[in-house]
Order: structure tokens, then C-alpha cells, then sequence
């Protein structure tokens, strides 16, 4: 099973907003949808092609209301998610897995009244990573996403 991640943008009611257009509404209803953190949701797909295929359906809203939309494929890693650039480049077969380790996005998860936050994220490389001072000590508060190299250096 493959995970699907929406992260939304500030200022934006993820969950609410998908909900009032008939298109998401109707693209995430199959799912069973959760909220793991603030403004985010989380869904469970048979595979990376139809995680793939999902996002691709719904490009439109992605692209106006999602800050990160993101793939855990667990043939790839159990615990690090991919980037839609790389889920999609590893689904085309252009590139490998194997080869897919060296550049990471990072946020860390703090507690904030109830709820969990994202902190703003950090651009590393995988031999960086030892040395970074993160917000948060505990390594299951992070969520470490996979990128392309063009992503990295934008």
C-alpha cells in the first residue's frame, strides 16, 4: 500500500476547500482520508501508479491550495516520503529508487495547543544530515522527504 500526503498552503482549509469542489470531492471519495497534523490529509492508495494517477487528477487544486504533495512507497523507503516530482520520475522508470537518497526536504513536527504544526523545512543532502541542529531532538517528529536534484537547487 502507498501513502499519499497533502500538505496545504497557509491561510488555506485544506480538508474544507477540497470538500467544496466536486472534483477532489469526488476523486478523494473512495479513500479513507485522515488528518495526521494541522491543515493536511492523508489517504492510502493500492500502489505508486495510482498515487501518481490521483495527484495527476487533481493537478488544478494542487496546484492552488497544496504546499507539499507527497508519496510514501514503502519498496522505495518505509519511513521517507517522495517528493510528487520523484514518485512520478520513479513510476516512469527514470530513475531508480537506489538513486533517489541524496537530496532531503525536512520539517519537524512541534506540538502547538493540541495540535501538531509543521516547522518551515530544511534543504540538506543526505551527508549533511548528521550535522544538523533540528528543532525537535526526537527523529519520529520529523518528516524526511526525497528529492529530485532540480527540486533541491531551486
Amino acid at each position: 500500500m502507498t501513502e499519499v500526503r497533502l500538505i496545504g498552503t497557509e491561510h488555506v482549509d485544506l480538508f474544507n476547500t477540497l470538500m467544496e469542489h466536486e472534483v477532489p470531492r469526488n476523486a478523494l471519495s473512495p479513500y479513507s482520508l485522515t488528518i495526521p497534523f494541522e491543515n493536511s490529509i492523508d489517504l492510502t492508495t493500492i500502489s505508486l501508479g495510482a498515487a501518481v494517477s490521483l495527484l495527476n487528477d487533481l493537478n488544478w487544486y494542487l496546484s492552488r491550495y497544496v504546499q507539499e504533495a507527497l508519496v510514501l512507497e514503502p519498496s522505495v523507503h518505509k519511513k521517507e516520503w517522495l517528493s510528487r516530482q520523484l514518485a512520478t520520475a520513479i513510476r516512469n522508470e527514470k530513475i531508480h529508487p537506489r538513486n533517489s537518497k541524496k537530496f532531503l526536504k525536512i520539517y519537524c513536527l512541534l506540538s502547538s495547543y493540541e495540535t501538531l504544526k509543521l516547522t518551515r523545512p530544511i534543504l540538506t543532502t543526505r551527508g549533511e544530515l548528521p550535522t544538523l541542529d533540528f528543532p525537535q531532538p526526537d527523529p519520529n517528529s520529523r518528516i524526511i522527504i526525497r528529492l529530485l536534484e532540480s527540486e533541491f537547487l531551486i
